[in-house]
């Protein structure tokens, strides 16, 4: 069966399994007391297909009661049981070769409180199947990312953000969570309780909000929702001299906004969703009459140009970057017919137009990028649908990824656009180093987040950032039909070789100048270049984190998971757990409190 059959099959006891974005391949099940059920030796890869490994053991808890046999079991013989979600991270985050655990089993809704817009659900329940659960009782999630199969344990755990300069990452709406932990069993926080608490409590939220699955495996969540509604989306393709001319106004108008850059281009793609009838995620204000004029004058403005785009599309015929990228698509030899090459659309064409020529070849991604930009132009035009249909969005294919986020609101660089000034210098760079930097650069904003380790953490929840991420496709032998297997492996080496430069050329010149830190799930440390380029990698995160918020963490996770059963290399590298850190006993009370029931081998970048 294929990868997509065995994702919606999910995973089974005594099967093939497969989470959604992983493959498990060739694994025997068990009988082995508490670690049953569980598959051994499975073989697993990312959804970018970037990592793989072979787990030993790969735990499958059916119920509550055997996550939590199994978790105290671990801490008993400290075994390493990873948490894993639908493993999904660029950085595969959740790999580890000497065990991991799934919760993808653990996937019920629980309830939901059409009252209080609350949800309750198991930490295995999978964003599209929350949002199904919700529609019925007239809510959603406020926040999505780009892909529906995540888990709500990742989607909360990394800090799995959307866009909007008002909402904020997916860990700031979870009202409390249930951890189940090696040393303490499971313990239960609450905001409410926790977050204002003068015992050290509110530190411990801070910490769980976002915890990487260092703390504890998570049980359950409950999460606050808003009420469903419907979008406007407007796409158009400007100038990145209309960006800089309206960015102010745009980032405050619309509630979701978000550029997509072509790179070697003068185009920037602007996508701009709004909500049809109102601002239901926005919470009730005193009525205001100036306000309310011209947020309705706004409302006509988007329902004309709506409609003035959709009109343009209709009267334009067939796209024409569509037309010419499936010319150019036989021209290389990647499809037989331009028949073939439209059947495919754009998207899927895009890899063969860059792997068939040389993707690292400059004037051959500057190529492709102009025809993107046609298509793109051509494609401009609006819809109307559900929050999460528009919401979520095409990741592409086999790829490489880095994404940073940075203060806009209060910015090192004391810019008022420091966002637009991070991209005229990332141009530069790209030009002046001729990087063959493919499409989209993709932007994205939203508000701060509470946890300690958050990519946008503030104490002031109003604090906009700003997230851009960078990207190189690799080539499939679907994009190459006619290539062999050594040569299509050989190629994924060389554009991995060239990313990592790529990405390195963007931390040295402006992560630091812009108080940028990067996303958790797409963090990759060095292993290949030896112990000290890995410690050194990982003391660019500390820094960029904060030794104070890491120390705090550390505190916490110390005394929660002592033997590191939930850690693999690369937290490991970055938490250092060996090192002593202050503060540790003092916690203890603190979680025992909070309770309601009292390695050599790394996940290795692969090239096919």
């Amino acid at each position: 069966a294929g990868v997509a059959a065995l994702a919606a099959a999910g995973l089974r006891r005594g099967a093939l399994v497969a989470t959604a974005g992983a493959r498990c391949e060739h694994a025997e099940h068990g009988e082995d007391g508490e670690w049953t059920p569980l598959e051994r030796d499975a073989a697993l890869t990312n959804w970018s297909n970037t990592h793989a490994i072979v787990a030993e053991r790969l735990l499958l808890p059916e119920t509550p009661a055997q996550l939590r046999a199994m978790v105290r079991r671990a801490h008993s013989e400290g075994a390493c049981i990873r948490p894993a979600g639908s493993m999904l991270s660029p950085n595969a985050l959740a790999f580890e070769p000497r065990g991991m655990l799934s919760l993808a089993q653990l996937d019920s809704v629980l309830g939901v409180d059409s009252k209080t817009r609350m949800l309750r659900a198991q930490a295995g329940a999978k964003v599209s199947d929350v949002v199904a659960a919700l529609a019925p009782h007239g809510l959603t999630l406020q926040n999505y990312a780009s892909i529906a199969e995540q888990q709500l344990g990742g989607f909360i755990n990394v800090g799995a953000h959307g866009t909007g300069a008002r909402i904020p990452p997916a860990d700031e709406s979870v009202e409390s969570v249930a951890l189940v932990t090696p040393a303490l069993g499971r313990i239960a926080l609450s905001r409410s309780r926790d977050d204002d608490a003068a015992d050290g409590s509110s530190d411990l939220w801070a910490a769980a909000q976002l915890a990487l699955g260092a703390l504890g495996v998570a049980e359950s969540y409950e999460l606050r929702t808003v009420p469903r509604h419907r979008l406007l989306e407007t796409t158009e393709v400007v100038t990145r001299a209309d960006v800089n001319a309206n960015h102010a106004r745009w980032l405050a108008e619309n509630q979701h906004l978000r550029y997509m850059w072509i790179p070697l281009t003068d185009s920037v793609v602007v996508v701009k969703c709004n909500p049809v009838g109102g601002t239901p995620a926005e919470p009730a204000a005193q009525p205001n009459a100036d306000v309310d004029e011209r947020e309705r004058q706004i409302g006509l403005e988007r329902e004309a140009f709506a409609a003035e785009l959709e009109s343009k599309h209709r009267a334009g015929g067939a796209n024409r970057g569509l037309r010419a990228a499936a010319a150019m698509a036989v021209e290389l030899g990647t499809c037989a017919s331009e028949e073939e090459a439209v059947a495919l659309g754009f998207f899927a064409l895009r890899g063969r137009l860059l792997h068939g020529g040389d993707a690292l070849s400059f004037e051959h991604v500057r190529r492709v990028n102009e025809v993107e930009a046609l298509y793109w132009t051509d494609a401009q035009g609006a819809r109307t649908d559900w929050s999460d249909r528009i919401l979520g969005f095409d990741c592409g294919g086999e790829q490489w990824v880095s994404e940073i986020a940075f203060p806009v609101t209060v910015s090192p660089v004391a810019d008022e656009n420091a966002e637009l000034k991070y991209m005229e210098e990332l141009y530069a760079l790209i030009e002046n180093e001729r990087v063959p930097a493919p499409a989209p650069i993709e932007m994205r904003w939203t508000s701060s987040s509470r946890a300690l380790l958050s990519p946008v953490y503030s104490p002031r929840l109003t604090d906009v950032h700003s997230w851009v991420g960078i990207i190189m496709y690799l080539p499939t032998a679907e994009e190459l039909p006619r290539s062999s297997a050594e040569h299509i492996a050989a190629r994924r080496e060389v554009v991995t070789a060239r990313f990592c430069g790529y990405r390195e050329l963007c931390e040295r010149a402006l992560w630091d100048k812009y108080g940028a830190k990067e996303h958790w799930a797409k963090i990759e440390l060095p292993w290949s270049d030896g112990e000290e380029a890995v410690y050194a990698a990982a003391e660019r995160v500390r820094r960029r984190v904060g030794e104070d918020k890491l120390q705090l963490f550390e505190a916490f996770r110390r005394v929660l998971d002592p033997k590191c059963v939930l850690l693999n290399d690369a937290l490991k590298a970055i938490l250092r757990p060996e090192t002593e850190t202050s503060g540790a006993a003092s916690n203890v009370g603190v979680l025992q409190s909070s309770s309601a029931s009292m390695s050599d081998r790394k996940s290795q970048p692969i090239a096919a």
